[in-house]
């Protein structure tokens, strides 16, 4: 049996199914024991009647138990909603005092970015394929891309593979969902531009009111469409994201939010045609409101 801990209702719950939901806790050691101190045992040989009152996570779970945990627990984010925010990372600009402008041109662009939590780099081979250099890390050892068995949250990119933290203009990472504030927190250490994927509703919990106000993001920009991190669901997604971006003089600036469209990431190499079309239609469509709008 795993821990898991569901932060839509702030609830921990056992299974030996992931939700699609919920966040894998069973390694973090405060999670264990706040399980423990709610009585709840996370073994092998637990039985039905030893099992904790159902809360609305463990509806959720057996909502879902058709739908297989992931091996490592691997869920990697797909690339559309990477490439829907690649023309607002070209915008930003990185002044000479490590302060963020939207637009200047007086800094200098983002260039190198670290992926934390790089997974099979999803995220990190859209970035690439913009002409980005990025280095990717991850906790797991994922075959394929990037280097594993490095714990972002414990410094070991410079303590492990002597990687120098502070070198990058940007760190963007899909966090896992229950050490979200530890990466931000972290992460603005590092880097001037911070670029998490969450959950809309991320800041729908009391306990991240003051968090909000102590490190505001720049940007908050909902997605508009709701990612299928699990594509055996088909065309039925059930995560509701958003883009949320810090910069260094984030707590001097509003937050801005606004909704962001779906962009076709141009760089597929398994879609075929399908997605050189979808590419091309999307392209077609910009250039056709750029024309109308220099008619009006």
């Amino acid at each position: 049996m795993r821990l898991w801990y569901h932060d839509d209702s702030d609830t921990l719950h056992i299974s030996e199914e992931w939700d699609g939901v919920s966040e894998d806790v069973t390694d973090i050691a405060s999670f264990r024991v706040k399980a423990k101190q709610l009585g709840m045992k996370f073994t092998y040989d637990v039985t039905p009647a030893e099992r904790p009152a159902h809360t609305m996570a463990d509806a959720i779970v057996a909502s879902y138990k058709r739908w297989e945990r992931k091996p490592a627990d691997l869920y990697p984010t797909p690339c559309n909603a990477t490439e829907s925010l690649m023309a607002l990372i070209r915008r930003l600009s990185i002044l000479s005092d490590g302060t963020v402008d939207l637009g200047g041109m007086d800094g200098r662009s983002i260039q190198r970015v670290w992926e934390p939590a790089c997974a099979d780099g999803r995220i990190a081979r859209v970035l690439e394929w913009h002409g980005l250099d990025v280095t990717g890390t991850d906790l797991r050892d994922h075959t394929g891309y990037g280097t594993g068995g490095v714990d972002f949250l414990k410094g070991d990119v410079e303590r492990k593979i002597g990687l120098d933290p502070f070198q990058f203009d940007m760190i963007m990472t899909n966090p896992p969902f229950s050490l979200a504030r530890e990466f931000i927190e972290m992460a603005l250490r590092y880097a001037p531009v911070v670029v998490m994927l969450v959950k809309q509703n991320y800041y729908n919990t009391d306990n991240r009111f003051d968090f909000f106000n102590d490190l505001r993001p720049r940007f908050f920009l909902p997605l508009t469409w709701r990612l299928a991190f699990l594509p055996e669901r088909g065309k039925s997604p059930l995560m509701d994201c958003a883009w949320a971006i810090w910069t260094r003089d984030t707590q001097e600036t509003e937050c801005f939010m606004q909704p962001i469209k779906r962009k076709i990431y141009p760089g597929y190499h398994s879609a075929g045609i399908v997605g050189a079309t979808a590419a091309m239609t999307e392209a077609v469509d910009e250039l056709a409101k750029l024309l109308a709008s220099l008619r009006g």
